[in-house]
C-alpha cells in the first residue's frame, strides 16, 4: 500500500471486495471492511508524549520531523471501505504515559488521509494493559495529506468551539506548571498572599493574554 509511516507487529482481519481493469481501478472500488492491532510499535514524523508535556509547542505549525516518533504498547482500529475511501471512528491507542483517541478517513486511490487524534496523559506509567483513564489537556492533532508527507497541525480551533471555558483554564493551568485554580500563586516564606489578577471573560482574549498577543 506504500504506507510506512507505522511500525509494529501486526494482527488484521480484512474483508474487501473490488473489481476493475487496473490496479488503481480495483482500488477505487474497493469495498469492505476489517479491523487490526497494533502492537509494540510506533508512527513516524511525530511525537505525542513531548506534545502533551510541552503543550506549548503545540502551536507551532512546523510539520512533525523525520526523526520524531511516538511508541506504544497497544493499539486497535476498526474501519470501513467504500468506493475505495477507508473511514475509521474508533481508534484506541495504549502507551505507558498516554493514551489517544482518533478517527478519519483515508483515500486509498489517492493515498491521502484526513485524521485527528486525540491525546491525554495517564496519571501514571502503567504500560500496556493498564487503565484507560487519561488526565488533563492535550491539544488534539489533525493529520492531513499524502502518505509520503503528511502534515501535524493542532486543532485548537475544535477544542475551543467545543468546550472555550474549559480549553483555556486547561491551557492556562497547563502553562502555569499547576493543576489547579491555584496553581503558581504560592506566595513566598513570609510574603503576603497576592492579589487575583481580573481575567478577561472572552475564551479568545485570555488565549491572547496568555501568549501575549
Amino acid at each position: 500500500m506504500g504506507f510506512e509511516s507505522v511500525r509494529g507487529t501486526a494482527n488484521a482481519n480484512v474483508l474487501l471486495t473490488g473489481a476493475g481493469s487496473s490496479q488503481r481501478d480495483i482500488v477505487s472500488a474497493l469495498d469492505g471492511k476489517g479491523s487490526i492491532r497494533l502492537q509494540n510499535g510506533a508512527v513516524k514524523g511525530l511525537d505525542l508524549l513531548s506534545m502533551i508535556r510541552n503543550i506549548g509547542s503545540a502551536f507551532s505549525s512546523a510539520a512533525g520531523g523525520s526523526a520524531d516518533e511516538t511508541t506504544f504498547a497497544d493499539a486497535t482500529a476498526t474501519f470501513t471501505v467504500t468506493n475505495g475511501i477507508a473511514r475509521n471512528d474508533d481508534l484506541a491507542l495504549q502507551s505507558p504515559f498516554f493514551r489517544a483517541t482518533g478517527k478519519g478517513s483515508a483515500n486509498l486511490p489517492q493515498r491521502t488521509l484526513n485524521y485527528r487524534v486525540e491525546p491525554k496523559l495517564v496519571a501514571s506509567g502503567s504500560g500496556q494493559g493498564g487503565s484507560r483513564d487519561a488526565i488533563g489537556v492535550a491539544v488534539p492533532v489533525i493529520i492531513s495529506g499524502p502518505w509520503n508527507k503528511l502534515s501535524y497541525q493542532p486543532d485548537i480551533a475544535g477544542m475551543l468551539s467545543v468546550d472555550p471555558e474549559g480549553t483555556v483554564k486547561g491551557l492556562l493551568n497547563l502553562f502555569r506548571g499547576g493543576s489547579g485554580s491555584g496553581a503558581g500563586t504560592t506566595p513566598p516564606s513570609g510574603g503576603t498572599q497576592p492579589q487575583p489578577q481580573p481575567q478577561p471573560s472572552n475564551p479568545i482574549d485570555q488565549l491572547k493574554n496568555l501568549f501575549g498577543r
